[in-house]
This record gives C-alpha cells, structure tokens and sequence, in this order.
C-alpha cells in the first residue's frame, strides 16, 4: 500500500510540474521586425537530419539532453526555475541534405503550466534550390572539391551549401554550368521562369535559367 501511495504522490507531483514545448525560428524565414512567409517556395519544408537540445538548470546545473529529428521537443516536465536552452545539430559538411543550425537562450524562466519557448536559430548555409520542373533530372553541385547530386523534395532539387557553389544542370539536352557566391541564410531559387511573381522575400534570390 505504502509503494501504491508513493507512486500516486510521484505521479501528481510530475503532473503538476512546467510543461516545456521547444521549437525553432528558422531565420531563412524571418526577418526580426516579423515573420514573412516565403511564398516563392511554397510547399518546401526544411529538412533535419540530427537535432539535440540541452536544458541547463542555471540554480543547480543540471542538464537535460534530448535527441530528435526535428527542431521540435513536447511535453518535457520541468520544475520552475530559470533554465538554458541550447538546439543544435552536428557541424555542417560543405554540401549535405539536411539544415545545419544552432538556437539558444541562456537564461528563460520557467513557470507553472504550459511554456512555449521559441528559439531564434542561425545558420551557416546557403540553400540552393531547383525547379523540377525547369531541367532535365537532378543538377550536380559542386563545393570546393566536394561534388554530389542535388536532393529531392517536394518540387524540388535542393542542397545546404556552406560556400560558392557550382551548379551543372540539363534543359533540353544541353548542359549548362553557374556558379554562384552564396551568402548563409539566403535561399537561391533557380527556375525556368519567374511569369509575374512578386520577389518581396529579402532571403530570396530568384535566378532565371
């Protein structure tokens, strides 16, 4: 009987603790007076591979560590206090398939019932994108010495770029080469046509093949 009593106190007393729901700002997205939707790209979603986060309670510096594929932590249980916040994903190799980020807060104050914590995250990738639809099966890119061919999303060919890139693509049956000098963060369309889209996005770029 005494177990059965314990184990009910433990379990309110878990209960009635914070809950924590972690994410992400991806600042591919937004700009800090607000969030712009990126319209040009409707349909794309980053794509994660590998995200951990690190919970440091700052009184007694306690860590909690959570591993995920997505920037995206529900439900954690957490005591009030002031905690860290660390989310991140391993370093980002010069061309790979998945957003490489780090996000943070050091110092946010947990209190009783649900939390939202949203995490401003910052990159040092560029993302290339492709149009299906604009060229002959997927482009190779090429960074540095390291070549591979682009991945598939949605309408997409795509690849996270760390540095200037060269792009080999097929229209037609002919090839053309493009370089490009990225800069992080910014997201490079390329497309066959642009028709009478409006280009608003500051982290856009558009470039007509």
């Amino acid at each position: 009987m005494k177990h059965l009593v314990f184990i009910l106190f433990s379990a309110l007393l878990w209960a009635s603790n914070p809950i924590v729901n972690v994410g992400i700002n991806e600042n591919y997205t937004e700009i800090y007076s607000g969030v712009m939707d990126v319209s040009l790209v409707d349909g794309f979603d980053h794509v994660y591979d590998s995200v951990e986060l690190t919970i440091t309670n700052k009184a007694t510096g306690v860590q909690y560590i959570y591993n995920s594929q997505q920037p995206s932590f529900n439900n954690i249980s957490l005591s009030e206090g002031v905690y860290g916040f660390f989310m991140g994903t391993p370093d980002p190799d010069s061309i790979q398939a998945f957003m490489s980020f780090v996000a943070y807060d050091t110092a946010v104050s947990i209190t009783s019932g649900v939390n939202n914590i949203i995490l401003p995250a910052r990159s040092k990738q560029a993302l290339i994108l492709v149009d299906k639809n604009s060229v002959d099966g997927a482009p190779t890119i090429q960074v540095g010495n390291k070549v591979a061919i682009m991945s598939i999303a949605a309408n997409f060919y795509y690849a996270y770029v760390l540095d200037r890139t060269i792009i080999t693509y097929t229209i037609g049956g002919n090839d053309a080469v493009m370089p490009i000098k990225t800069d992080p963060e910014v997201i490079y369309l390329f497309t066959a046509g642009i028709g009478d889209v409006g280009i608003k996005d500051p982290f856009i770029k558009v470039i007509q093949i």
